[in-house]
């Protein structure tokens, strides 16, 4: 099967040549692929970041090779991999950063191990650029629509590397969860919906006691930026149905002090 698209989720920036480089690479070997940069500001490291960055993305993404790297394994003995899932294949690192959005394709069919060296670059040096020289190479190659079988030897889907994306928990009187991203705006996603906020009786339009790392503060639940003056403290419906923290017209990263995986509380009444 032969694909028209392939995406790029990196941490790669765009100061250095290295995703410019990982464009080329694809343009020699398909040149007909047309390729979408989802985005290669993942900030370095953060494979959970990049995980849901792509599982974010990857439900209006076309049908195509799906490559996501964030690799602080890069030549190690972890495993590079390309997985069937739905009407796609993702490709990299099995670390966990492809895990969210096989699940979101309905699961892997089927994982093959990237082994065979004949579809991978000569590496000018070292071990440490795999996406130059083993994953983007891949993905063009199936993009071309080479069989799976031909990168390396199958794998058990079962056996990798998943992502615990944490989850929320409610009792009677509040909703305790954290953040799960920032994006560049300083609005900071919660891992809360609006619908467990609902249960606590909560309605839009009321105010939100707003526990973070022990302080407490006011918040909007809302549905816009705009119904509020500048420089409000919102509790807003985000684009993706979730709940974030948000100030109109500022930056609540910023102004609260929040980074991924800062704990909060939400209380009512």
């Amino acid at each position: 099967m032969r694909y028209e698209y392939i995406t790029l989720t990196t941490d790669y920036g765009l100061n250095d040549e290295f995703a410019g480089v990982c464009h080329g690479v694809i343009a020699q070997i398909a040149p007909g692929a047309r390729v979408i940069d989802i985005t290669h500001g993942i900030e370095p490291f953060d494979v959970r970041g990049g995980g849901l960055t792509l599982v974010r993305a990857i439900q209006y993404m076309p049908a195509g090779v799906h490559v996501a790297i964030v690799d602080p394994g890069v030549g190690t003995d972890r495993r590079a991999i390309a997985v069937e899932a739905g009407p796609s294949v993702m490709v990299g690192p099995d670390n966990g950063i492809l895990s969210p959005a096989v699940a979101m394709l309905g699961g892997a069919t089927r994982c093959v191990e990237l082994t065979n060296e004949d579809y991978q670059l000569p590496r000018a040096g070292g071990q440490t650029f795999a996406g130059r020289d083993l994953f983007v190479p891949a993905a063009a190659q199936i993009a071309l629509g080479t069989p799976l079988e031909e990168f390396g030897d199958e794998v058990d889907p079962h056996t990798l590397v998943p992502m615990l994306v944490p989850l929320c928990s409610v009792d009677a009187k509040s909703v305790a969860g954290e953040i799960l991203w920032i994006d560049r705006f300083g609005n900071a996603q919660l891992n809360i919906s609006p619908g467990e906020l609902e249960m606590l009786g909560a309605s839009v339009g009321e105010q939100v006691e707003v526990e973070i790392e022990g302080a407490a503060i006011g918040a909007a639940f809302s549905n816009t930026y705009a119904d509020h003056e500048d420089g409000v403290i919102l509790l807003i419906v985000d684009s993706y149905g979730m709940l974030s923290l948000s100030v109109n017209r500022g930056r609540a990263s910023d102004i609260l002090g929040l980074r991924s995986a800062t704990k909060v509380r939400l209380k009512t009444g």
